[in-house]
């Protein structure tokens, strides 16, 4: 698991690295924080981090503004923001972040938002796709969408799109319903990614675009609305 800590406050860097380390002995686990002092480093990365601490005053920027920016590279990473400010609370939903911590920040509340996306990793699904070597176990959390492709499928995930053998069918089948929407009758959308929206259009956060079906535009709302209230509320 990669863990970036994103912070211009030496001392804040400190107390986090000291926290992470305790974590670690308690859990009996190796997560090896890595600071950084450049924007460009996280962002231009081959592997993209799982979770990432980001404080207000990166590089002059405030935590909202450095997760919009991640959210570009990294749609899939685990955000936890700090801050000194309560006035950008309601901004972080917009960038999904996990969670929005208030200055001055306790052990406590660092195991906390630890534990939390711990929990939140076990509760990934696996979809089964058939390839041409064999069958492949995919993660739906590295799924951004699904798309038909005839009588086989695309998968388009976070590090790219792969082509399986499967129909479109019978991915849709395995997709969590909670998560996964049918936009439009060749395109599946995991909402966990969805940037914004109009009529007849879904951006995600890497810039991708997904149509949106006029009749399933009502019940999109409704079932987009009902995931946002969901992720709102743990």
């Amino acid at each position: 698991m990669k863990l970036g800590i994103m912070t211009a406050d030496r001392k804040f860097d400190h107390f986090l690295r000291k926290t992470i380390l305790e974590y670690e002995e308690r859990k009996s686990m190796t997560l090896s924080p890595q600071p950084f002092t450049d924007l460009k480093d996280v962002l231009t990365t081959t592997q993209p981090y799982d979770l990432l601490f980001i404080d207000d005053n990166f590089e002059h920027r405030s935590c909202i503004e450095t997760a919009r920016l991640v959210r570009t590279r990294n749609p899939g990473a685990c955000l936890i923001l700090t801050s000194s400010s309560a006035d950008m609370v309601y901004q972080s939903f917009a960038v999904k972040a996990h969670r929005y911590l208030l200055k001055p920040i306790t052990q406590s509340q660092i195991f906390e938002a630890l534990n939390g996306f711990f929990q939140d990793r076990t509760k990934t699904f696996v979809l089964l796709a058939k390839s041409t070597t064999g069958y492949l176990t995919v993660p739906t959390d590295d799924i951004l969408y699904v798309e038909a492709n005839e009588k086989t499928a695309v998968l388009h995930l976070i590090t790219g799109p792969l082509d399986v053998l499967s129909s479109f069918m019978q991915l849709k089948l395995q997709l969590p319903e909670e998560f996964f929407y049918l936009t439009h009758r060749s395109f599946a959308i995991n909402m966990k990614y969805i940037s914004r929206f109009d009529s007849d259009r879904i951006f995600l956060h890497n810039g991708e675009i997904v149509p949106l079906s006029r009749r399933r535009r009502v019940e999109f709302l409704m079932t987009y609305n009902e995931y946002i209230r969901r992720s709102n509320a743990t």
